[in-house]
């Protein structure tokens, strides 16, 4: 666990409510991706975080699908967490009707 997800679990255990279920680095879905959290929550649902421990002062740039980071010296393209959290919803959601344990009457 990263110094930012400890940061986030901490956090997440003092301000939820009893009744949500927080799951650290699970796989999801049927490509078993690992989002950092998946939270059930019976007022919102689903909820999905990825954290990433990155600084302002390193962000260099960011589109819809890239972000690009500065450390070092280097420059590293890295996935949108957008678009990674999303990726983890929708193979979650798809994954939920071939689950026997879901789709039983």
């Amino acid at each position: 666990m990263t110094p930012g997800e400890r940061r986030v679990a901490s956090r997440l255990e003092s301000f939820l409510n009893d009744d949500c279920f927080v799951w650290y680095d699970i796989p999801v879905g049927r490509k078993n991706r690992h989002p950092d959290f998946v939270i059930i929550d019976p007022d919102n649902g689903l909820v999905f975080l990825e954290v990433k421990d990155w600084t302002v002062s390193t962000l260099r740039k960011a589109n819809q699908e890239q972000v690009t980071l500065e450390t070092d010296g280097l420059l590293k393209s890295e996935i949108n967490p957008l678009v990674q959290v999303r990726r983890y919803a929708c193979d979650t959601v798809n994954a939920l009707p071939a689950d026997p344990v879901l789709t039983a009457e």
